[in-house]
């Protein structure tokens, strides 16, 4: 599994980028910002990177979980920045159990609003597969992500490696209203409450 976004903050709180949760682990899944850094959680187990991403520019952040191994790299600006091995095994998030910008204590609840994400995110990616560091770089050099209007990603091999295992993307490129649209054409869509649009 591989969560990808460029995400800017001059916040100097504790807050979260991504949460997934399930009726057993609220935090199946977390990536937070700690004192400034990365932290990665794994079924409630966390370990904190190193470079400090809460200065107010543009930062380009990566999860990179090995499903069989647990094994969990952080990348930020295209480098790796710290690596951990954390519980191995699939992933299992509920319905209404990811979010962006948050961190969940119970399944779709149990919000501390403290702990929203403070700051702008764009380009946010999911992959079903681990992405390799050459990726992970190609990504923030800028491949595009999107596959071709006119090919479903469903019915045709990606046209980069960008592409191959992507299950959600969103590009943040409405500008306006309540839905963050999927453009990895697979249909999920996510509802925007608690956050506004902004340019650049």
């Amino acid at each position: 599994m591989t969560f990808t976004a460029w995400v800017k903050t001059n916040a100097n709180k504790d807050m979260g980028i991504i949460t997934g949760a399930n009726s057993g682990a609220d935090n199946e899944f977390l990536l937070f910002i700690e004192g400034g850094s990365l932290s990665a959680t794994v079924r409630n187990q966390t370990f904190i990177a190193k470079k400090k991403i809460n200065d107010g520019s543009w930062h380009f952040v990566v999860v990179v979980r090995t499903g069989n191994t647990g094994e969990v790299l952080v990348y930020v600006d295209g480098q790796l920045d710290a690596k951990n091995t954390l519980p191995a095994g699939k992933l299992v998030i509920d319905p209404n159990g990811l979010w962006l910008g948050r961190e969940q204590d119970s399944v779709g609840g149990g919000w501390d609003t403290n702990q929203d994400f403070q700051g702008s995110m764009d380009e946010v990616a999911i992959y079903n597969r681990a992405l390799s560091q050459a990726e992970v770089q190609s990504l923030m050099g800028g491949v595009s992500i999107q596959p071709a209007a006119s090919t479903p990603p469903s019915t045709t091999s990606p046209s980069t490696p960008a592409q191959a295992g992507l299950v959600g993307y969103w590009n943040f490129n409405d500008g306006s209203g309540t839905v963050a649209r999927d453009s990895s054409g697979n249909g999920n869509d996510g509802a925007i409450s608690g956050a506004t649009w902004s340019a650049g």
